[in-house]
């Protein structure tokens, strides 16, 4: 097994967050680095389905293109989209990291 901190070290080998952009945020969005883990979805848009699809397929990080938060949260709530994705992953333990302007600039 490996560890999200070894699978964000590998991404940012290639996809350095120094490229992104100023306005961007990615990265590990949400979860934490010592956490060992066996399986990873990978997506364009981290949705609610996306998350459903995670948590059958026993996924414990799902990494993005697009980032799930762009500016700051005021209030993490089932009454938004990313307030329950939030909300889901945390409740079954999936860190999410983003890789987009890094991914868009990166030569690989």
């Amino acid at each position: 097994m490996v560890n999200i901190q070894e699978i964000i070290s590998f991404l940012e080998t290639y996809f350095p967050k120094k490229l992104s952009y100023d306005w961007d945020n990615t990265g590990l969005n949400v979860g934490v680095t010592n956490k060992e883990i066996e399986n990873i979805l990978i997506c364009v848009d981290l949705t609610t389905d996306i998350v459903e699809e995670a948590i059958q397929n026993n996924c414990q990080m799902i990494i993005s293109h697009h980032p799930l938060i762009f500016q700051g949260i005021k209030r993490i709530t089932n009454d938004t989209v990313e307030g329950r994705v939030i909300i889901d992953l945390l409740k079954n333990n999936i860190s999410h990291y983003c890789i987009h302007t890094n991914a868009d600039i990166s030569k690989y």
